[in-house]
């Protein structure tokens, strides 16, 4: 085949509670955007795409130079990309760099395209970054697809892949696999949230315990990064929270490690992700080498959630002298080094027991030879006219054509002690031999409780079933918190004396006493049964409960969605990262100050707990800028969620602590570029757009309505052409054109809001005139300088710093 570019053309109900809780869950993640869907016109392609990069052949020499192999550095590039679905996309400029560890040494590098490096927002179909892999290692070219392939299946939030052929300055490189980067897009479609902190965990990175200082686990691991490397919120560098799960996987009793390691991981998922990574004979991972995984702190849930990560040493290939094939799966990692988390989680036996229900699951289903083999003929007859012309395939270990044709049989022999066949056969029959099943964890299923809004000082009846196989009865506690106080541990019975029915029916009954007016409350429930592990209900818990009074009105929150901008072109930059985001004003109408601490702000009505806002206190009269970006790590006033230009909703939502009820909500339509939509006049019931917006500061009436007809010409007083310096420290001079002679207005406001500085005068010269801002005596930070006159009004952003 010519390798020119131009020449292409191209069973039991209680098992299902663990499979269904874990697919829907990772599946209704999935429709948080749009991410997804337009992704998969990369990975759900039936050809093998195109990948074409073109750079400076200085910047090429340096990055495959062995002496750069350590190297991060991006060199800008141009990127064409088409595949059966995409045409033909060009991009520029992208950054184009090396990636890998060992991979940085081979003949047949891997690399990765940085999108949006030197255009912000620059995407392809949604990603922002993307990692072409040589998979050098590997004679099929196929084993991380199959391996990642695995994991999605089997409901194990993990990349998606495909083939492309890969072309630097016009020469053919090779055929690559192509892998989902992960980063906040990822975590946000998947968890449908992103801004947790996410750590990407390299050897070596056993989880062990290093004191209580965050330094000690910030250490680099080598000339580039860390062990434990922060990839969302690294500006603010806060490991407490690693720091703290680190601290209770190495340092907590076993009976409290065991009531409470579900309220601070996700263990079920956890345990299904270790099932299949053993069955795939993937020892370059946290098991047995402290290497190659991910830590999302989910901030929905509370719980931290375990990702894969690089799955090429797999399906029997080996670099550390073991025999993976038949591995015994219940001591699969490193005999003599520490892993506290698997350790710990399967010595307690409903654990150990959920395990090995998830290794069946995958053994009689995903992980079998017949559910392989359509793989292997679709995959085999896209790659075999690009294998055969890849003259880097043969470099590193002098893999030939004949050699891929026969890998999915034959051992090739040194590192490949199997082929891919013959490993899932001794897997499978191994694995099945070994297994050792038990009673599973006790689960809550069936709460209720009456009455579902309970009046002050009545009493609140909670009835749950349980459902547990063990010999013993459970242990079923109900556990409740007044006014967001410490919680009430109270009893749960199964005795027939507690209006729970009959005795030992399976049907549990505790009470919640009644409580005086203007007091919230809420609880959860958590089981333990007879093989030891303990249960939650609901599952977020003790992160998010179950709330049953809401006792205060939304009146006493004076707090209104003032305006918002849904398309932001030119109109304020966040000051962030200077893109232009679309933003969400929100408006104090009282005089006095309002927290903001626990409540909550979304784009979904039926999401209200979508994004938290952080212990925020909004002054008398004060208005609050939010910027919508779906950029939560950027900082404690940005979303995870942007808003639609075609039109959706936002809501202003109480803490869940008080009911969660709506303070204020709207729906919109489509919205025009750089008009905002607001109140008029501040906090009050008539919406309008305004050509002029004013975020983080007063609405003053030059919108126009959505009910006229068209546009209203605004004045043309005068033109704010910039402000400099800016940043500024002492002094800022602002350049307006002027066209009207008469009295004009400064006003600066903070970026709360609040009115800081005002001066008035009259301006009898036309033209261009420098006028000094009234900066002097301000603290550092954000800033927006309003200037009026004539009825006309412009405002731009003041960054003064120390």
């Amino acid at each position: 085949m010519n390798m020119k570019w131009k020449e292409f053309t191209v069973t039991k109900c209680r098992p299902a509670i663990y499979a269904i809780f874990l697919i829907f869950s990772f599946a209704a993640a999935y429709a948080q955007s749009n991410y997804r869907e337009e992704s998969a016109k990369i990975f759900d392609s039936n050809a093998v795409a195109i990948i074409q990069v073109d750079l400076a052949q200085e910047h090429l020499d340096y990055i495959l130079n062995i002496a750069n192999a350590e190297s991060d550095s991006l060199f800008p590039a141009r990127l064409i990309f088409k595949n059966d679905v995409i045409a033909g996309d060009t991009l520029e400029p992208v950054g184009f760099r090396l990636r890998g560890n060992t991979s940085r040494y081979a003949q047949k590098k891997s690399f990765k395209l940085d999108l949006n490096e030197y255009v912000r927002g620059q995407k392809l179909y949604g990603l922002e970054k993307l990692n072409v892999n040589g998979e050098h290692n590997d004679p099929a070219i196929m084993r991380s697809r199959l391996c990642w392939d695995l994991f999605n299946q089997s409901g194990v939030p993990a990349a998606r892949t495909a083939y492309a052929a890969l072309y630097i300055n016009g020469q053919y490189y090779g055929l690559y696999v192509i892998v989902e980067h992960y980063d906040e897009n990822f975590i946000l479609d998947r968890f449908g949230n992103n801004d947790g902190n996410f750590y990407k965990c390299l050897y070596p990175a056993p989880l062990t315990w290093l004191g209580p200082d965050q330094d000690a686990y910030k250490q680099m691991r080598n000339s580039r990064d860390r062990a434990y490397e922060l990839e969302i919120n690294e500006e603010i560098d806060d490991y407490s929270d690693l720091v703290s799960f680190i601290g209770f996987l190495n340092n907590t009793s076993d009976a409290d490690f065991a009531r409470a390691i579900e309220e601070r991981f996700n263990v079920r998922a956890f345990l299904k992700y270790l099932a299949v990574n053993t069955l795939l004979g993937s020892w370059d991972d946290y098991w047995y080498l402290q290497n190659n995984y991910y830590l999302y702190h989910n901030t929905v849930s509370g719980k931290f959630e375990f990702i894969p990560y690089d799955y090429d040493n797999t399906y029997g290939i080996d670099f550390v002298g073991g025999d993976w094939g038949t591995r015994d799966i219940y001591n699969f990692g490193h005999p003599s080094e520490p892993r506290p988390l698997v350790t710990r989680v399967l010595n307690i036996p409903a654990y150990r027991n959920l395990y090995s229900f998830y290794l069946k699951e995958v053994l009689n289903g995903a992980f079998t030879l017949a559910a392989h083999e359509p793989k292997f003929n679709q995959w085999q007859t896209l790659a075999g006219p690009w294998v055969q012309g890849d003259t880097y395939y043969p470099r590193d270990y002098g893999f030939s054509y004949s050699d891929w044709q026969q890998a999915l049989d034959v051992a090739w022999g040194r590192h490949v002690e199997y082929g891919i066949r013959p490993f899932i056969q001794t897997r499978h029959a191994s694995a099945m031999q070994q297994l050792q099943e038990g009673p599973l964890p006790a689960e809550i299923i069936a709460v209720e409780w009456s009455p579902q809004n309970p009046a002050p000082g009545q009493d609140v009846l909670v009835t749950c079933q349980v459902d547990d196989n063990g010999a013993t009865p459970p242990r079923v506690d109900l556990l409740y918190s007044v006014g967001g106080g410490p919680s009430v541990l109270a009893a749960m019975y199964d005795d027939g004396l507690h209006l729970d029915g009959g005795a030992q029916d399976g049907l549990w009954a505790g009470r919640i006493f009644g409580q005086a007016p203007d007091k919230s409350v809420e609880f959860y429930l958590r089981v333990q049964g007879t093989a030891g592990a303990w249960s939650i209900y609901p599952d977020t818990a003790p992160f998010q409960k179950i709330t049953l009074v809401s006792p205060r009105p939304a009146a006493t929150f004076p707090l209104v969605i003032n305006e918002f901008m849904a398309q932001n072109f030119r109109t304020i930059t966040d000051p962030a990262d200077d893109d232009y985001d679309d933003w969400v004003e929100i408006y104090n109408a009282a005089d006095t100050s309002v927290s903001l601490a626990g409540m909550f702000l979304t784009d979904n009505l039926d999401n209200t707990t979508k994004w938290q806002f952080p212990d925020t206190t909004m002054p008398g009269k004060s208005f609050l800028l939010i910027w919508a970006d779906n950029e939560a790590g950027q900082g404690p006033l940005h979303t995870n969620f942007a808003l639609s230009v075609n039109g959706e909703s936002v809501g202003l939502y109480a803490p869940t602590a008080l009911g969660n009820f709506s303070i204020d909500s709207l729906r919109f339509g489509p919205q025009k570029p750089d008009t905002s939509y607001g109140r008029t006049p501040d906090g009050g019931n008539t919406w309008v757009s305004f050509s002029t917006p004013t975020p983080g500061a007063p609405n003053v009436p030059v919108g126009v309505s959505d009910h006229n007809v068209a546009q209203q010409n605004l004045p043309t007083a005068f033109r704010l052409h910039e402000i400099w310096p800016n940043p500024a420290k002492t002094a800022a001079n602002m350049r307006i054109e002027i066209n009207h002679q008469g009295a004009y207005e400064i006003t600066l406001f903070d970026i709360l809001g609040r009115q800081v500085r005002q001066q008035r005068f009259r301006l009898a010269q036309f033209g261009m005139q420098n006028i000094v801002l009234p900066i002097s005596g301000l603290s550092p930070g954000v800033y927006f300088v309003r200037v009026q006159a004539a009825g006309h009004l412009q405002q731009a952003k003041l960054l003064v710093i120390d």
